[in-house]
């Protein structure tokens, strides 16, 4: 794996794991977790809706999201530090496909492709059953 990109994928991913709502277990189950736990896991969550809703806003504006590990961390040189979005210490530019060079372009696919991969490998249960991909169940 390419180093800019795992460490992207491994960043992207942390974020993406934490989908489960922390406040539903903890009002089902006050005493099991402490309020340290909670306030790490309701951060990691709360993160996690940030960049579900960062996604879906770039489909909807046309842009693509890209970790800054992807741009080697040159977002001002490249003239696309006003559109970088910060997700706890993780940043992520918006750029359209347009202004992507070649080798960017690449590594973005690269990106995507192993993200999916990471994202459908992992199972998870959720109130209709179990479901891969993090998906919700049909019914």
């Amino acid at each position: 794996m390419n180093g800019s990109v795992g460490k992207a994928v491994a960043k992207c991913y942390e974020i993406k794991r934490y989908h489960v709502s922390p406040f539903r277990c903890f009002y089902f189950n006050p005493k099991k977790y402490t309020p340290i736990d909670l306030m790490k896991w309701s951060q990691k969550y709360i993160m996690n809706r940030m960049y579900d809703v960062l996604l879906n806003s770039a489909k909807v504006t046309g842009y693509e999201v890209v970790p800054s590990d992807l741009l080697l961390n040159h977002g001002a040189r490249c003239g696309v530090s006003d559109r970088m979005v910060k997700i706890g210490k993780n940043s992520f530019y918006l750029l359209k496909p347009e202004e992507m060079g070649k080798k960017l372009k690449d590594r973005h696919e690269d990106f995507k492709v192993k993200l999916a991969e990471l994202d459908s490998n992992s199972i998870t249960i959720t109130e209709n059953g179990f479901d891969s991909g993090g998906r919700r169940g049909t019914g």
